[in-house]
């Protein structure tokens, strides 16, 4: 998942996603890392967004427009990946933070 999803920037993974919230605790891909919402935010760019890389106390900012969600990057048509490996990777994020498996 990480090798597909570094095969584009983070502007390029930023424009998939449709939705215009992100939840706090979400799971997101933040410049070639796993991170969590600190709370929820607004998908646009008036929102300065805090984030934690997984693993990490350290806290990295972006523009709110900039946030993306694993789980739409993995229901996205552009993210290239065999279907079933899609399926259990979006059944392990779903998991993992079930309060987030349905978009907006």
């Amino acid at each position: 998942m990480e090798e597909t999803f570094q095969a584009f920037d983070q502007k390029q993974l930023a424009g998939l996603i449709g939705r215009a919230v992100v939840r706090q605790g979400e799971l997101l891909w933040q410049s070639d890392c796993f991170c969590t919402a600190e709370k929820q935010y607004t998908r646009d760019q008036k929102t300065r967004a805090e984030v934690h890389p997984l693993g990490s106390l350290e806290t990295r900012r972006f523009i709110g427009s900039w946030l993306t969600p694993v789980s739409d990057l993995l229901r996205s048509t552009e993210i290239k990946m065999p279907e079933p490996v899609r399926r259990e990777l979006l059944s392990i994020v779903e998991d993992v933070n079930p309060s987030v498996a349905e978009p907006s």
